[in-house]
Order: structure tokens, then sequence, then C-alpha cells
């Protein structure tokens, strides 16, 4: 059965029923009503998730995704949607646990975090305008900053998977609320072959490539 799909029974027995009912399509930007629910900010609507992606990293996983751990992984990113569609990049990602003592390296500042502390912050030197990705530059993707990262893995948000923001303005741990802006998110749905899968689009108001990730980790060691 197609998720989505609307369907009547023609039986004269159920003469009188007037219609069936379409249920609002999932989206990742789709908030629960449930007011205990902690909320990271991300974009009402979400590119490129409208059209089945047709190449790149295999989908067909086993729904028992394993949190994201610490450490270094080999990150490929394949664009099925926008200006450089069936371009592939891949790169290292670095994510570090993520504390309410961080403080940056630059300023001397303190991470002030608006809500919980996030699970990771981290950085990662995958060549974002190979596949058109829209990610911004404040902060830059490889930004190391934990005040200022280029990556963020929040503890918490509306979904019901863990994501990866990387170049938001969501990302910065200065105290403030951001919203719009350029920047992507790996949706973490899937683990299949020691590596994890899922879709990649943008989180903000900046649109133009998305598609498909995998990322495997490959050791547990990172410079600072």
């Amino acid at each position: 059965m197609m998720r989505g799909a609307s369907f009547c029974l023609p039986l004269l027995w159920l003469a009188t029923l007037s219609g069936c009912s379409r249920p609002p399509p999932a989206s990742h930007g789709a908030v629960p009503s449930s007011e205990s629910t902690r909320l990271v900010a991300a974009p009402s609507t979400v590119a490129g998730r409208d059209a089945a992606p047709r190449t790149g990293v295999e989908l067909s996983v086993s729904p028992e995704v394993p949190a994201l751990r610490a450490g270094v992984y080999r990150l490929t990113l394949v664009a099925e949607q926008g200006s450089h569609r069936g371009a592939t990049s891949e790169g290292a990602l670095t994510l570090v646990p993520a504390s309410v003592l961080d403080k940056s390296p630059t300023t001397g500042e303190v991470a002030k975090d608006v809500y919980d502390p996030p699970q990771f912050y981290g950085w990662t030197d995958l060549d974002f305008q190979r596949i058109a990705a829209p990610t911004g530059r404040a902060p830059d993707p490889t930004s190391r900053d934990p005040v200022r990262p280029g990556v963020l893995v929040p503890s918490q948000t509306h979904l019901k998977h863990q994501v990866v923001l990387i170049g938001t303005v969501g990302n910065l741990r200065d105290g403030a609320v951001h919203l719009d802006g350029a920047g992507i998110a790996l949706h973490v749905e899937r683990w299949k072959s020691d590596c994890y899968h899922g879709p990649w689009d943008r989180w903000g108001i900046a649109v133009n490539g998305s598609g498909t990730f995998r990322a495997c980790r490959i050791g547990n060691a990172w410079s600072p």
C-alpha cells in the first residue's frame, strides 16, 4: 500500500459513505502538537523530498538505527536533485561530545545553548559546492570552534530520528534563536553494513541540491 494514498470501497451496503479522506503528508518540517516536545528550528517545507531517489546510496535497510557516536566518519553525499544532480562528494566528518563548558578558542566565549546542550559538535571537509548543497558560511562547515561549529547534532528535535546539521545558523551556540539562512541536514534514518544512511536536504530558506548520504564510522580519534 502506498503511504498517503486514498481509497474508497464502492460497495452497495456502504452507499451512505460520502468519501474517504486523505491523511496529511508526512514532512520533516511538521511539528507535533504536543507542547512538551523540545524544538529545534526547521523549515516548514523540505526541498527535494517529493521524488524518490533513483540513484546513489542504498536506502533499503533495517529500521533499527543505533545512536550516533563520537568519532570520525567517512561521509558520502549524492545529489538527487538540484543544479548538480547526479554528482557525488566524499569527505571526513568528525563528531565531538558537546558540553556546557565548551569555550571558543578564538573569543573565549562560553557556549550558551538556548535549549539543552547538543549531543555533538563537529566539522567536515566535504566539498559541498560539488553537489550544490546550500550550506552557509556562518558558521563554515569546516569550523572546529565549539561555539560556532560547522556541524551540530541536537540532543532533541521534533523529529523521530537524529539529524546532523551542517553550515546552518542554528549551529551557533550564542544564546540566540537563529532561523532561516542556509545549511543542510542529514536525516539519520537507516542503518546498513555498519553505516548510517538517509536523505539530506535543506535546513533553512536556501534551496538547491538534495539527495542521499552514507556515513561510516572509521575511527575514534580526532585532532583538536
